[in-house]
């Protein structure tokens, strides 16, 4: 369904708001680069009782899911230690999958 929009009804300085936004928006923003001791100090001030996390909770930190995490610790993208047979991760690992990713 088409319509024709009429644009002779739009004030005279409506364009000159337009074209005023396009000129004074920033060409190239800064892109905000995360340092791995500033992620370990976010995870130490929010956890500071926890050194070694369950899987669970590092999927909810990294917000993706239990099996993706599962799954990566089974193919050695995410070091693990055993607690019984309980896989845990040291939050210095954490903070590494915070600044790196998961790749």
């Amino acid at each position: 369904m088409s319509q024709i929009i009429n644009l002779t009804n739009l004030p005279e300085n409506a364009y000159k708001k337009v074209i005023s936004i396009r000129i004074n928006s920033p060409k190239h923003s800064t892109p905000y680069v995360d340092t791995y001791e500033e992620n370990l100090n976010i995870l130490i001030s929010k956890y500071p009782m926890v050194t070694l996390f369950d899987l669970k909770t590092i999927a909810q930190e990294l917000s993706t899911s239990y099996e993706f995490i599962r799954r990566s610790t089974e193919q050695g993208k995410i070091r693990v230690k055993y607690i019984g047979k309980k896989k845990v991760v040291h939050r210095g690992e954490v903070a590494r999958l915070l600044t790196e990713g998961v790749s």
